[in-house]
Protein backbone atom coordinates (compact mmCIF):
# COMPACT_ATOMS: atom_id res chain seq x y z
CA UNK A 1 0.00 0.00 0.00
CA UNK A 2 1.35 3.40 -1.23
CA UNK A 3 -0.13 6.99 -0.02
CA UNK A 4 -0.33 9.54 -2.76
CA UNK A 5 -1.04 13.28 -2.05
CA UNK A 6 -3.35 14.39 -4.17
CA UNK A 7 -4.60 18.72 -4.84
CA UNK A 8 -7.08 19.52 -7.04
CA UNK A 9 -5.14 19.84 -10.02
CA UNK A 10 -5.20 15.59 -9.90
CA UNK A 11 -7.83 14.66 -7.98
CA UNK A 12 -10.50 14.62 -10.83
CA UNK A 13 -7.55 12.63 -12.85
CA UNK A 14 -6.92 9.88 -9.54
CA UNK A 15 -10.40 9.06 -9.32
CA UNK A 16 -11.37 8.51 -12.87
CA UNK A 17 -10.22 5.23 -13.05
CA UNK A 18 -12.55 1.95 -12.59
CA UNK A 19 -11.89 2.01 -8.38
CA UNK A 20 -10.08 4.09 -6.35
CA UNK A 21 -9.51 5.08 -2.37
CA UNK A 22 -9.51 8.57 -1.43
CA UNK A 23 -8.39 9.13 2.04
CA UNK A 24 -10.11 13.05 3.39
CA UNK A 25 -7.64 13.78 6.68
CA UNK A 26 -5.74 16.83 8.30
CA UNK A 27 -2.26 16.86 9.89
CA UNK A 28 -3.46 18.14 13.23
CA UNK A 29 -5.90 15.12 13.29
CA UNK A 30 -5.00 12.34 15.78
CA UNK A 31 -7.57 9.42 14.81
CA UNK A 32 -6.19 10.25 11.01
CA UNK A 33 -2.77 9.54 12.01
CA UNK A 34 -4.01 6.51 13.70
CA UNK A 35 -5.90 5.39 10.25
CA UNK A 36 -3.06 6.02 8.11
CA UNK A 37 -0.90 3.65 10.47
CA UNK A 38 -3.92 0.98 10.53
CA UNK A 39 -3.65 0.67 6.54
CA UNK A 40 0.30 1.26 6.24
CA UNK A 41 0.61 -2.07 8.70
CA UNK A 42 -2.17 -4.06 8.01
CA UNK A 43 -2.50 -3.73 3.98
CA UNK A 44 1.56 -3.09 3.42
CA UNK A 45 1.57 -6.65 1.29
CA UNK A 46 -1.39 -5.09 -1.01
CA UNK A 47 -0.97 -3.34 -4.37
CA UNK A 48 -2.60 -0.39 -3.53
CA UNK A 49 -2.83 3.19 -3.79
CA UNK A 50 -4.51 5.17 -1.57
CA UNK A 51 -5.34 9.30 -3.05
CA UNK A 52 -5.14 11.60 0.14
CA UNK A 53 -6.53 15.47 0.22
CA UNK A 54 -5.44 17.08 3.39
CA UNK A 55 -8.67 19.17 3.79
CA UNK A 56 -6.81 22.14 5.24
CA UNK A 57 -4.97 22.51 2.14
CA UNK A 58 -7.64 21.77 -0.53
CA UNK A 59 -10.81 22.60 1.44
CA UNK A 60 -12.54 22.99 -2.29
CA UNK A 61 -12.40 18.99 -2.91
CA UNK A 62 -13.74 18.57 0.72
CA UNK A 63 -16.70 20.69 -0.25
CA UNK A 64 -17.13 19.11 -3.19
CA UNK A 65 -17.88 15.76 -1.37
CA UNK A 66 -19.56 16.88 1.75
CA UNK A 67 -16.55 15.99 3.89
CA UNK A 68 -17.53 17.24 7.48
CA UNK A 69 -15.71 14.49 9.71
CA UNK A 70 -12.23 13.22 9.48
CA UNK A 71 -10.91 11.08 8.84
CA UNK A 72 -13.29 10.16 5.74
CA UNK A 73 -12.31 6.73 3.48
CA UNK A 74 -14.11 6.93 0.26
CA UNK A 75 -14.52 4.06 -2.29
CA UNK A 76 -14.93 5.44 -5.79
CA UNK A 77 -16.48 3.67 -8.33
CA UNK A 78 -16.11 4.89 -11.70
CA UNK A 79 -16.31 8.62 -10.12
CA UNK A 80 -19.25 8.11 -8.02
CA UNK A 81 -18.66 6.81 -4.02
CA UNK A 82 -20.33 3.95 -3.58
CA UNK A 83 -18.53 3.55 0.07
CA UNK A 84 -17.89 5.56 2.70
CA UNK A 85 -15.73 5.18 6.19
CA UNK A 86 -16.01 8.03 8.84
CA UNK A 87 -13.70 8.09 11.50
CA UNK A 88 -11.09 5.46 12.37
CA UNK A 89 -12.79 2.42 11.72
CA UNK A 90 -10.75 -0.68 11.10
CA UNK A 91 -13.72 -2.90 10.63
CA UNK A 92 -15.26 -0.93 8.18
CA UNK A 93 -11.86 -0.45 6.25
CA UNK A 94 -11.19 -3.94 6.27
CA UNK A 95 -13.77 -4.18 4.54
CA UNK A 96 -13.50 -1.22 1.79
CA UNK A 97 -10.25 -3.23 0.81
CA UNK A 98 -11.39 -5.99 0.91
CA UNK A 99 -14.65 -4.44 -1.95
CA UNK A 100 -12.13 -2.54 -3.71
CA UNK A 101 -10.04 -6.31 -4.26
CA UNK A 102 -13.19 -7.82 -5.33
CA UNK A 103 -13.77 -5.19 -7.81
CA UNK A 104 -10.53 -6.68 -9.68
CA UNK A 105 -12.60 -9.14 -11.44
CA UNK A 106 -14.65 -8.19 -14.19
CA UNK A 107 -17.87 -10.17 -13.47
CA UNK A 108 -17.56 -8.63 -9.73
CA UNK A 109 -17.59 -5.15 -11.01
CA UNK A 110 -20.13 -5.65 -13.18
CA UNK A 111 -22.09 -7.35 -10.42
CA UNK A 112 -21.58 -4.08 -8.44
CA UNK A 113 -22.94 -1.69 -11.34
CA UNK A 114 -26.23 -4.31 -11.59
CA UNK A 115 -26.58 -3.92 -7.67
CA UNK A 116 -26.07 0.24 -7.37
CA UNK A 117 -28.13 0.46 -10.75
CA UNK A 118 -31.15 -1.17 -8.93
CA UNK A 119 -30.69 0.62 -5.79
CA UNK A 120 -30.65 3.50 -7.87
CA UNK A 121 -33.62 2.66 -9.74
CA UNK A 122 -35.70 2.37 -6.96
CA UNK A 123 -34.40 4.90 -4.19
CA UNK A 124 -32.58 2.18 -2.18
CA UNK A 125 -29.58 2.30 -0.18
CA UNK A 126 -27.09 -0.70 0.17
CA UNK A 127 -26.04 -2.54 3.24
CA UNK A 128 -22.16 -2.74 2.82
CA UNK A 129 -21.09 -5.46 4.90
CA UNK A 130 -23.75 -7.64 2.90
CA UNK A 131 -22.45 -5.80 -0.53
CA UNK A 132 -19.65 -7.94 -0.39
CA UNK A 133 -20.83 -11.20 -0.13
CA UNK A 134 -23.21 -9.98 -3.10
CA UNK A 135 -20.18 -9.27 -5.30
CA UNK A 136 -18.68 -12.68 -4.04
CA UNK A 137 -20.92 -15.08 -5.68
CA UNK A 138 -21.13 -12.48 -8.63
CA UNK A 139 -24.85 -12.00 -8.87
CA UNK A 140 -25.71 -15.88 -9.50
CA UNK A 141 -27.31 -16.29 -5.77
CA UNK A 142 -28.77 -14.41 -2.80
CA UNK A 143 -26.23 -14.05 -0.21
CA UNK A 144 -28.10 -15.68 2.47
CA UNK A 145 -30.62 -17.76 0.46
CA UNK A 146 -28.92 -20.40 -1.85
CA UNK A 147 -31.50 -21.71 -2.99
CA UNK A 148 -32.14 -17.97 -4.83
CA UNK A 149 -30.11 -18.10 -8.03
CA UNK A 150 -29.89 -13.80 -8.38
CA UNK A 151 -29.29 -10.88 -6.74
CA UNK A 152 -31.35 -9.26 -6.45
CA UNK A 153 -33.75 -12.06 -5.63
CA UNK A 154 -37.15 -11.66 -7.29
CA UNK A 155 -39.39 -11.12 -4.29
CA UNK A 156 -36.66 -8.09 -3.27
CA UNK A 157 -39.34 -5.49 -3.85
CA UNK A 158 -41.90 -7.49 -2.01
CA UNK A 159 -39.72 -8.05 1.30
CA UNK A 160 -38.90 -4.16 0.91
CA UNK A 161 -42.29 -3.04 0.55
CA UNK A 162 -43.41 -5.16 3.50
CA UNK A 163 -40.51 -5.20 5.99
CA UNK A 164 -38.29 -1.94 4.76
CA UNK A 165 -35.42 -4.28 3.67
CA UNK A 166 -34.76 -7.13 1.44
CA UNK A 167 -34.25 -11.02 2.83
CA UNK A 168 -30.21 -10.74 3.11
CA UNK A 169 -30.25 -6.87 4.33
CA UNK A 170 -28.69 -5.76 1.26
CA UNK A 171 -31.48 -3.33 -0.26
CA UNK A 172 -32.79 -0.79 2.47
CA UNK A 173 -35.48 1.54 1.59
CA UNK A 174 -34.59 5.00 3.55
CA UNK A 175 -36.60 5.88 6.58
CA UNK A 176 -38.71 9.32 5.65
CA UNK A 177 -37.89 12.17 7.31
CA UNK A 178 -41.31 13.01 9.45
CA UNK A 179 -42.93 16.45 7.96
CA UNK A 180 -42.28 19.30 9.91
CA UNK A 181 -45.48 20.79 11.22
CA UNK A 182 -46.18 24.83 10.12
CA UNK A 183 -46.04 27.10 12.93
CA UNK A 184 -49.61 28.09 13.86
CA UNK A 185 -50.18 31.60 12.00
CA UNK A 186 -51.89 34.49 14.38
CA UNK A 187 -55.07 35.83 13.52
Amino acid sequence: MRFVLLSSGDFDRFISGRKAIVDFYSDWCYPCKRLEEYMERKFKEHDITVGRVNCDTDPDICNRYGVEYIPMLVLFVEKKPVYIVIGYDKKAVDIMIRLYQELSDEEAFQTLKNILSFAEKHDLLVNAPVLIPAIHFRGKRCPCRPNITQCPCPDALEWINKKGRCYCGLFIKPKKKPKKKKPSQPM
